[in-house]
């Protein structure tokens, strides 16, 4: 149960930057232009996804808060990999 629930928000507080990560990949991967300013048209087979991309964008402004939690996530799968491994022996 407490290996679940530290998965699950380990996951949330990854989420904000795996969707900043994949708004660009994608922006560049299709040629589409996204920035701060404004939603830029970005159409994919006949869809507008510029909006979605825009929105992926700037949940990069939510790492300000979670970038500390995301680095005490770091730290604790790390110490409990690490504990792990010397169970072991």
């Amino acid at each position: 149960m407490r290996l679940r629930l530290a998965i699950i928000g380990t996951v949330l507080v990854w989420l904000p930057f795996l969707l900043l990560a994949l708004s660009l990949i994608l922006s560049d991967a299709l040629g589409c232009r996204v920035d701060a300013a404004a939603t830029y048209p970005c159409p994919v087979l006949g869809a507008d996804i510029g909006g979605l991309l825009g929105a992926g964008f700037m949940m990069g402004l939510l790492l300000m808060g979670t970038w500390p939690l995301m680095v005490f996530s770091l730290i604790g799968w790390g110490l409990w990999g690490a504990r792990r491994l010397w169970a072991r022996r």
